[in-house]
């Protein structure tokens, strides 16, 4: 299937992605995603194949000759509100299916500079969640005080081991945060999913 440039910035801006973004994403150069986007030069297939299954992987679907839809498994919460209401999301969906929550990434020290209290409002109710385990890898250290969590493990890794943005699994969700951004995106994939707790787990009990 061919995709127009419309098509293909309008999928960006239906992610609230720049450029720079789709350019991490689909592991090509910024003036890659700009000859794309501006229809400067003809496009290699493979290229176009690797951009269209960035999206589809975020729950963007193209309809031929047409536009782009959303899937609706795949939720964007922004700002301040939007990161409450992903925590409460989170919180929910935990409690009722007391699964575990494998976090890779969170740096502790933005985490507490970016949502401050409303980060520790959070895992503090995580916290009360007997039936729920917590796994999370940080890079720069337990500035939330994690420890005092009994349901938390806590794990450091280097931090030129760790990716630019932080994820989490739980009960079938995938979560990325831009913190940065004040951005989190949840889609909801158990193909996902799987591969990612597999991932996780494998890198976990590599870290003593």
């Amino acid at each position: 299937m061919q995709i127009t440039t419309a098509q293909l910035k309008a999928a960006r801006t239906l992610l609230g992605w720049t450029t720079q973004d789709l350019a991490d994403f689909s592991d090509l150069s910024v003036s890659t995603i700009n000859n794309l986007e501006n229809d400067r030069h003809s496009t290699h297939k493979k290229t176009m194949e690797k951009v269209m299954l960035t999206f589809e992987k975020f729950g963007v679907c193209f309809v031929e000759n047409s536009g782009v839809l959303v899937n609706s498994s795949m939720k964007i919460y922004e700002g301040l509100s939007g990161i409450q209401k992903y925590f409460d999301y989170n919180y929910e969906v935990l409690k009722a299916t007391s699964g575990e929550h494998r976090i890779f990434t969170i740096d502790g020290l933005v985490l507490k500079q970016k949502l401050g209290p409303m980060a520790q409002a959070h895992y503090e109710k995580l916290s009360r969640l007997e039936s729920v385990k917590v796994r999370m890898f940080t890079p720069s250290g337990n500035f939330l005080n994690f420890e005092k969590y009994n349901n938390f493990k806590i794990k450091q890794i280097p931090l030129y081991q760790t990716s630019l943005v932080a994820h989490s699994y739980f009960s079938g969700n995938v979560a990325i945060f831009f913190l940065e951004k004040m951005r989190v995106i949840v889609i909801q994939d158990q193909a996902l999913f799987d591969v990612g707790v597999k991932n996780f787990d494998y890198i976990w009990n590599s870290f003593k």
